[in-house]
């Protein structure tokens, strides 16, 4: 935690590598993007872009993978967390609408 107060509002890079596989991981184990979840919370990614139809895809896929949709295309992960997150909005509209807590 007192490594992340100490980089706070100072842009900085990881060294990464890449596997036999293709998968990309972090040098530092101490402080990564790829850590535990306190250690990802205080990551902010100094240019970031905003989400519009061809990259919310990208979101997508993350979401499903993170579901255990591992094995489905890259196409029915897109399709399968489409649909979930609209089940999810539903559920939310309802609970506001009947104030439902």
């Amino acid at each position: 935690m007192e490594l992340g107060i100490t980089f706070k509002d100072i842009p900085f890079y990881l060294p990464t590598f890449m596997d036999f596989r293709g998968r990309v991981y972090s040098y530092v184990h101490y402080l990564s993007y790829q850590g535990v979840d306190v250690a990802q919370s205080l990551f902010e990614f100094a240019e970031g872009c905003i989400l519009n139809d061809t990259n919310i895809d990208v979101v997508y896929h993350y979401f499903a993978n993170l579901a255990g949709k591992k094995r489905l295309t890259i196409n029915n992960k897109i399709k399968w967390a489409k649909s979930f997150v609209r089940i999810i909005l539903r559920c939310a509209w309802i609970k506001k609408q009947y104030h439902i807590y």
